[in-house]
C-alpha cells in the first residue's frame, strides 16, 4: 500500500510520500552504524520494507517479496552491516548480502515448519543464533571462506541445535562475544546455553559477560521493574523491549529501557529497571498491539526540525494498524520542564520530541497527559479533584444526562406519597379483577 505524490502538470510522479505493509509487521531491526541511518521491517505478507531514518520516508525501489506463505517474522543485520538474516513464519532461514541484497544462504531450520521468532550475530562475526517456536535455538557458524555450494565470500554452516527450553522461544541475546546465549520462551521462562558446546547453564554463569548489542529480552534481571510497575500486565503481553545506554551530546545520557505492548502503548524506564516502585511514562501512537521496538544506533541522524535537536530515535511498529512510528528523544536540564505537548500532526502542531529528565519524579509526565487531553478535547477531567469527588460529579452528570433523555428521575426523590396512594389502589383493583374472573 502506497501514498503517493503526483505533478499533474509535468504528468510525473514526485515522490512516495508513505508506504506499509499489508500483514502485520513483526520483524524490525536497524543498519548497526550510524553513518547509514537506514532500519528494515518484516510483515506476515512476505516482504521486507528498507526506511530512511533521517526523511522518515521508505526507500522507494528496495522491497523484498518472498509470497504470504513465507512471512517474514524476523530480521537482523550482522555487527559489520554486511549480512541481513530473514527469518520466516515458516522455519526458514535466509542470509543476504547487504547492500546488494543477494542471497548467500537458505536452510529449513524447523522441521516442523514452525515459526522464526528471532535471529542475532554474535559481535564477533563468527556465529548466528536463530530462535523458534519448535523449543529450538539453531547455531550457526559463519567463515570468512566459502562454504560447498555456497558464494558470495561468506559461509554459513549449522553448527548445534540447543534443546531443553520449556516452549516456544520469543527472545535471544548473545553475550561474551557470541559464547553464551540467553532465551526467553513463551511460558516466561529465561535459559542460558554455551553456543560453542550446546551445554545448557543456569543464569549464574552470565554474571559479568558483556552483552552482544542491546538488552532486547523481556524476562531478566535487567527488566524485572518493568512487570514491577506494571501489575496489568500478564505474560506475554510485552512483546518487545530494548535498552539505550551512552547516548546524548556528550555520552553522558542515563540508560532508557523502550516497551511495547498488547495495549498499543510505548513505555519508557530508566535502564536497568529493577525496582518494584520503577518510574515510567506512557505514550500514545499506535492503534493496535506494538509488535517491536528498537533504539536507532547512537549518533544516528533521526532528521526533524525540534529545536533543540533530539539526541536519539526509537523506532516502533505496530500489528493491524500497520503503523511504523518514529519517536525522538533528548536529555533535559536539570530546571526544565517536560513539554506538556506530544506530538499531533491531526492538529497541526509542530513536531515536539519525548523529552527524559532524571531529575524529575514521573507524575509530570501523567499531569502533562491530562493537560494534552485538555488541549485536544476541550475539558478538564479533573486533575486536582479527589477521586470521591470526580467519581460523585460523574454520577451526578450521569443522572442528569438520563433526566433529559427519557424525562424522568431515576430515584433522585423518594415517592411522594400521593403517587403511593395512587399506585396501591391499582394493585388493589387488578387483584379484585383477577378473583372475579376466578
Amino acid at each position: 500500500m502506497h501514498l503517493l505524490l503526483f505533478d499533474l502538470d509535468r504528468r510525473r510522479l514526485v515522490r512516495t510520500v508513505a508506504a506499509s505493509h499489508q500483514g502485520e509487521t513483526w520483524a524490525l531491526c536497524h543498519y548497526p552504524k550510524p553513518d547509514l541511518p537506514l532500519f528494515a521491517t518484516g510483515s506476515n505478507c512476505g516482504t521486507v520494507r528498507f526506511w530512511d531514518l533521517s526523511r522518515r520516508a521508505p526507500v522507494v525501489g528496495r522491497v523484498l517479496k518472498y509470497g504470504k506463505n513465507q512471512g517474514v517474522s524476523a530480521l537482523c543485520f550482522s555487527a559489520g552491516g554486511d549480512l541481513l538474516a530473514v527469518g520466516h513464519a515458516n522455519g526458514t532461514v535466509r542470509v543476504l548480502l547487504f547492500p546488494e541484497l543477494r542471497l548467500v544462504f537458505e536452510h529449513a531450520a524447523s522441521r516442523t515448519q514452525a515459526r522464526i521468532s528471532d535471529i542475532k550475530f554474535g559481535s564477533a562475526g563468527d556465529v548466528m543464533v536463530v530462535g523458534c517456536h519448535d523449543t529450538n535455538v539453531y547455531v550457526y557458524r559463519i567463515s570468512a571462506g566459502e562454504l560447498p555450494g555456497q558464494c558470495g565470500g561468506v559461509g554459513l554452516d549449522p553448527r548445534c541445535v540447543l534443546s531443553g527450553i520449556t516452549s516456544g522461544v520469543t527472545h535471544l541475546m548473545l553475550l561474551g562475544g557470541g559464547e553464551f546465549l540467553v532465551a526467553n520462551s513463551t511460558d516466561g521462562q529465561m535459559t542460558a546455553f554455551s553456543t560453542n558446546t550446546g551445554e545448557k547453564h543456569g543464569t549464574a554463569v552470565l554474571k559479568d559477560q558483556p552483552w552482544d548489542g542491546p538488552w532486547t529480552c523481556p524476562y531478566g534481571w535487567q527488566v524485572t521493574g518493568m512487570w514491577a510497575a506494571s501489575k496489568n500486565l500478564s505474560t506475554g503481553d510485552i512483546n518487545a523491549c530494548c535498552s539505550l545506554e551512552r547516548w546524548g551530546a556528550r555520552r553522558d545520557g542515563p540508560g532508557l529501557l523502550a516497551n511495547g505492548s498488547n495495549d498499543g502503548l510505548v513505555r519508557l524506564y530508566n535502564f536497568p529497571a529493577v525496582h518494584e516502585c520503577q518510574g515510567r511514562r506512557a505514550y500514545h501512537g499506535h492503534g493496535a498491539p506494538v509488535t517491536n521496538a528498537r533504539w536507532a544506533p547512537v549518533g544516528a541522524d533521526g532528521g526533524g526540525h525540534s529545536d533543540p535537536p533530539c539526541e536519539s530515535f526509537l523506532v516502533t511498529v505496530g500489528g493491524d494498524d500497520h503503523a511504523v512510528l518514529q519517536w525522538g528523544v533528548r536529555l533535559l536540564g536539570r530546571d526544565e520542564e517536560p513539554s506538556p505537548r506530544q506530538n499531533c500532526p491531526w492538529v497541526g502542531e509542530p513536531v515536539q520530541p519525548v523529552m527524559v529528565s532524571a531529575h524529575k519524579r514521573p507524575t509530570r509526565a501523567y499531569a502533562g497527559y491530562k493537560s494534552q487531553r485538555t488541549q485536544l478535547w476541550g475539558h478538564d477531567e479533573g486533575a486536582d479533584e479527589e477521586p470521591e469527588r470526580v467519581r460523585t460529579r460523574a454520577c451526578s452528570e450521569l443522572k442528569s444526562q438520563r433526566t433529559q433523555l427519557w424525562g424522568f428521575d431515576d430515584g433522585a426523590d423518594k415517592e411522594s406519597p400521593a403517587s403511593a396512594a395512587r399506585r396501591q389502589d391499582q394493585l388493589t383493583g387488578q387483584r379484585q379483577r383477577a378473583g372475579s374472573a376466578v
